[in-house]
């Protein structure tokens, strides 16, 4: 468990130095290495079973990078004093790494499709494969299990990211006294409700995609 967690710990690192940087050589080098993504998959032969493997690994991919650029931002706007100004330096940047993660796996997926003559409504397919394991379980099991489910599929390992994440919000937001506690709980209870209702919404989409797979073309 500590191996994965370092690993996550040193992607936040690089990500952020590279943000922080004057040079932004490194955050280009980034940037630039997902092409490398691009040229290694783009014209190779697969079929509808490998191509769901890299949907699941670029879905899995895009939350990750996700997730570790609202660490960097957290812990920045922390040192600097919660300054809109710098809020507003940091966007582009976010949004231009996020930007070329999705251009480049957008353009993957046209050259696959392109090149190994797959029709587009194999994406279709990957849904109700999903939806299928939120539901399938549904009568026995609770809806934190039904996520897991689907965790193992697409291969997301949720425990380093979330000690990453904890980790570094527990050291940036600093509470003390009662109205600390107060906070706390209070957090704690409305993520609990928002884990809930995002649960509750997946498994309504789920059914929906599940329902209506006969009537597609």
């Amino acid at each position: 468990t500590a191996l994965p967690i370092s690993l996550v710990l040193c992607q936040a690192i690089v990500l952020n130095v590279a943000i922080n940087s004057h040079n932004k050589a490194l955050l280009t080098i980034m940037v630039s290495n997902q092409f490398v993504e691009l040229k290694s998959n783009a014209f190779k032969r697969f079929e509808t079973n490998n191509l769901f493997q890299i949907s699941c690994h670029d879905m899995r991919e895009r939350f990750h990078y996700f997730v570790l650029m609202g660490i960097v931002l957290l812990r920045n706007m922390t040192e600097l004093g919660w300054n809109y100004d710098h809020l507003l330096d940091f966007i582009p940047i976010f949004l231009g790494v996020w930007t070329s993660e999705v251009a480049v796996d957008w353009i993957k997926h046209a050259f696959i499709l392109k090149f190994n003559h797959i029709s587009s409504n194999v994406y279709d397919q990957y849904r109700v494969t999903l939806s299928k394991d939120v539901i399938k379980r549904r009568q026995n099991v609770a809806l934190a299990d039904q996520m897991d489910v689907v965790s193992r599929r697409v291969g997301f390992v949720p425990l380093p990211l979330g000690c990453v994440t904890f980790r570094v919000v527990v050291s940036s937001i600093r509470l003390t006294g009662l109205a600390g506690v107060l906070l706390c709980v209070t957090c704690y209870m409305c993520l609990f409700a928002l884990k809930l209702l995002v649960s509750i919404l997946l498994l309504g989409k789920a059914s929906r995609s599940w329902l209506g797979r006969d009537a597609r073309p």
